[in-house]
């Protein structure tokens, strides 16, 4: 995986990129699980080429047609991916 241009966005320049409509539907089911297990969608979406690939272009926003503003909703879900390594590791600590 070769670094990006600053300010390119992701999707124009790897294919193999998730895409921000994936991400966006991802932290709406995290925002509300309504009793789904979400490790398998965590350890999904923290792939190299997931949200941690998002070069913070802010260009997905910009152009959905449905003013979903994916680009928000990727940066929730990085948060919440992030709190959950941490709690993770502070369940396996406490073992």
């Amino acid at each position: 995986m070769r670094p990006l241009p600053v300010g390119l966005p992701v999707a124009h320049a790897d294919h193999s990129y998730i895409g921000p409509a994936a991400l966006a539907a991802a932290a709406r089911v995290v925002d509300e699980p309504r009793g789904r297990e979400l490790r398998s969608l965590f350890a999904l979406a923290a792939l190299p080429d997931s949200v941690w690939r998002c070069t913070d272009a802010m260009q997905c926003s910009v152009v959905c047609p449905e003013a979903v503003d994916p680009a928000r909703s990727l940066l929730r879900l990085r948060r919440r991916i992030a709190i959950d390594a941490v709690k993770s590791l502070f369940r396996r600590g406490a073992r």
